[in-house]
């Protein structure tokens, strides 16, 4: 019995996930630094992190939808306090 190549491919999941903090950082865009929440991840049928898109909520209330490329983690202050 033959499988095709979907059938053998893992399930893809998106590198962040809703409610993500991340930085803007397309330098020829208005919101350019700024930082935004994940309000989702849009189906990405290639499986290919580079291909991943989300939707952004930024902090002075635009939207955008927007490549994994153009993004980058927040961390939060919870995270750079040392134990």
């Amino acid at each position: 019995m033959m499988t095709t190549n979907s059938e053998n491919r893992t399930r893809y999941m998106p590198t962040w996930h809703t409610g993500t903090r991340v930085r803007f950082t397309r330098m020829d865009h208005p919101d350019f630094q700024q930082t935004a929440t994940i309000i989702a991840a849009l189906p990405n049928p290639s499986g290919r992190p580079d291909l991943q898109w989300y939707d952004v909520r930024f902090d002075n209330g635009r939207y955008g939808r927007f490549p994994e490329r153009y993004l980058e983690p927040v961390r939060s202050t919870l995270e750079a306090r040392p134990a």
